[in-house]
Parts: C-alpha cells; sequence; structure tokens
C-alpha cells in the first residue's frame, strides 16, 4: 500500500511532465493535475505525514488526560458582575495557578488565533492562512498557549478556551482516519508538561459570557485576523476543502449568470446561488416541499402539464372554465377561489416582506417559509395539488 507521502510525490512527478513534455502541449490536462496545480500553492501550510498522526506520536499521547474539563455554571447574586463570579470560583478550584486564555477567529476569510496570559499581561497573536477553518485556529491558539506555559517556571497552569468541541476532542480522543494533528500535538503537549512535573489544567467556559480574559483573547484572535503576513503553522489538509468550495461555487456562479435560452424565470425567482436550499432547516412537509419546488421551477401539476402528459385533454381550468390553467390563474385569478385567496393575502401582508398588491413571481422569489406555508395552506384548502 502506498503512503500519502509517496501518491504526492507520484503526482507533483506526474504534474511536472504534464507541463513539461511537449506530448502535453496538445493534449487534455488530466483532471488531478489540474487539482494539484491549484492546490500546491497551499500545500506548504498543510500537514503532510506518511502516516496516521497517531502513529507518529509517543503511546502515551492517545492516554485520557486527567486534566480536561468543563467550567461548571455559577449563579450569580444581585449586583454580581460574571468576571467576579468566575475570578471568585478560578480562585477557590485552582489557586495559585497561572491563568490563560485563547481563541480563534475567521471573519470575510480571515483567520487568526491568540492567547492571553491574564498573570502577567501577555499577549501573543498569530495569523492563519484564510482557508484555514475556525476549528483549527481555535487549536492552534490552545497548543501555543501550552508551548508558551511550557517555556514558564510556573508548575501550575490553568488554559481556558470557549471551544467546547476542542475541548472534548483533547479529552476523548479515538483513533479514525480523519484525526486531527493539533489534538495529537495538544496532547503531546501535555503529557510532556506533567512529565517535568507541571500541573496543567485546560477547561472550557462559556464565550461572550463577560469574562474578561476570554474577551480579550477573543479581540486579539480578531486583530491577529488582521494581520498582513501570516505565521507558518501545518493545518489539517481537510481545511483546504474549504478552497474548493469557493472555487466551485464561484465557477457555478459564472455559469448560472451566463445568459441562456431556457431556464431565465427560474433565474428571475432565484436570482443567485443560495447557501442552502429554502427548506433545509424546517419541519416542512414532503408534499408542501414538492409543491413549492414545482411551482418555483415551473414544473407544477396545472392545465398545460397535465395536457402535455396525456392526463388531460384541455388546459383550460375546470373550476371556471378559463382557457389556461397555469400556476398564476390559480393563485391570482382564480374566481371561484376569491374568498379563500383573500384571506391568503391578508395572512401574507400581516408577514410584512411583501406588500399587497402581489405578483406570483414576487411570493415565489421571497424564499420565506411562512409566505409559502400560506401559499401551500391555500391551495390544500382548495384541494388544488401541484
Amino acid at each position: 500500500m502506498e503512503t500519502n507521502e509517496t501518491l504526492y510525490s507520484r503526482v507533483r512527478e506526474i504534474t511536472v511532465e504534464c507541463l513539461t513534455k511537449p506530448y502535453w502541449q496538445k493534449k487534455n490536462i488530466p483532471l488531478i493535475v489540474n487539482s494539484f496545480t491549484s492546490i500546491a500553492p497551499y500545500a506548504t501550510s498543510a500537514h503532510i505525514s506518511p502516516k496516521h498522526p497517531a502513529f507518529t506520536k509517543e503511546y502515551m499521547t492517545t492516554l485520557p488526560p486527567r486534566s480536561v474539563g468543563v467550567m461548571p455554571k455559577r449563579r450569580r447574586r444581585p449586583g454580581e458582575a460574571p468576571n467576579e463570579v468566575f475570578l471568585d470560583y478560578v480562585e477557590e478550584r485552582w489557586p495559585g495557578f497561572l491563568r490563560i486564555f485563547t481563541d480563534g477567529s475567521k471573519q470575510n476569510q480571515q483567520v487568526g488565533a491568540a492567547f492571553y496570559d491574564a498573570t502577567h499581561n501577555y499577549k501573543a497573536i498569530f495569523k492563519l492562512p484564510s482557508w484555514a477553518s475556525v476549528y483549527s485556529a481555535e487549536l492552534v491558539g490552545l497548543l501555543e498557549a501550552l508551548k508558551y506555559g511550557q517555556e514558564l517556571s510556573a508548575t501550575k497552569i490553568t488554559i481556558f478556551t470557549d471551544n467546547k468541541s476542542a475541548i472534548l476532542k483533547v479529552k476523548n480522543f479515538e483513533v479514525k482516519p480523519t484525526t486531527n494533528h493539533l489534538i495529537l500535538s495538544i496532547r503531546e503537549m501535555l503529557y510532556s508538561m506533567v512529565a517535568i512535573g507541571k500541573e496543567v489544567c485546560l477547561v472550557w467556559i462559556k464565550g461572550h459570557s463577560g469574562i474578561f480574559g476570554n474577551e480579550m483573547a477573543d479581540a486579539l484572535a480578531k486583530e491577529a485576523a488582521r494581520l498582513a503576513t501570516h505565521s507558518t503553522f501545518e493545518l489539517p489538509p481537510r481545511d483546504m476543502g474549504s478552497l474548493t468550495k469557493q472555487w466551485l461555487r464561484e465557477k457555478w456562479k459564472r455559469k448560472y449568470l451566463l445568459p441562456q435560452p431556457a431556464g431565465e424565470r427560474f433565474k428571475f425567482i432565484q436570482p443567485g446561488i443560495p447557501r442552502a436550499p429554502w427548506f433545509v432547516g424546517g419541519t416542512l412537509s414532503k408534499d408542501m416541499v414538492k409543491s413549492i419546488c414545482r411551482m418555483r421551477s415551473g414544473h407544477a401539476m396545472c392545465g398545460p402539464t397535465r395536457l402535455k402528459m396525456g392526463i388531460t385533454e384541455s388546459a383550460q381550468c375546470e373550476r371556471c372554465l378559463a382557457e389556461i390553467e397555469d400556476v398564476h390563474h390559480i393563485i391570482m385569478e382564480c374566481p371561484t377561489l376569491a374568498r379563500r385567496r383573500r384571506l391568503m393575502f391578508d395572512q401574507i401582508s400581516a408577514e410584512k416582506i411583501i406588500h399587497h398588491p402581489f405578483n406570483l413571481p414576487h411570493l415565489l422569489q421571497c424564499r420565506n417559509v411562512n409566505i409559502y406555508s400560506h401559499i401551500y395552506n391555500f391551495l390544500s384548502d382548495c384541494n388544488v395539488n401541484l
């Protein structure tokens, strides 16, 4: 079985050959080579290992650390500030311990990590590549805080972070194909500090809860993200997935906006490419999602569609005998549905998103689940199945 390093080397060799050999001048470059040339400039910051990260560390790093926990909730007395409650508990639980706070930030493709030593008022900030995840930034902040703590003369150290996921991953380590090497490095650092006689505790605290040290670390991480040049860190290759998603999305967007002989109606209803379908995150019925999607895409089961499918012999409205029973006729015009339509319009107006008078394209364009629900309820009450 070939290692990751061997595969990486072979793809690199193939890429060099494709870019330099005359044979490839009139050939289509393989997709894997195109992908490699796109990713290669960023690979210097990615962690590349011939082995699984778990097999590059000492066995002790796979054992559960004793010093990882979660800050319990404490009730505040009237007039007591959150920071006072925090400091009182810390002094009671970890008396004489050094206090370090860490955080990571990602905003507008700017990524940073930081830690703040509240005992000595020492600050450190680190800018990361734009493709790094905020989770990796949090882990870098933790790892750098541990490295800093190892160099200090202090033997008792508490490190606070508001990323519970990072804390739990450090505490409950499992060997998986997706194991993050930063988690292992943090565990390795914890054990090396314990081995030289230091007592180290990693503690989760709630973010943005008025704890001064946490707020300071948060501000420092945002400051780090705005730096001009980034520090050198080996980050998980999985983070580079954000790059490919960004490139694919940009390519999709350019193609979507090109003039097309068909689909212009849907392009008006859906002007851009959404991050997620309009129905994601809701508890909507399958029939409602189907009906709204059909109306938005122009494939509703109304008169003209049924005629094309041979279900009926005419495209006319069976209720009022209008010549064409399309979606616009059903939702906006059919006189036999006027009373129920007024109720639907009143409900839509009450949402204060689209104001009367309505037109169907704008109703379908809104991507508002409440408005779609009013339309679907109107259809259901009128026994219209689209």
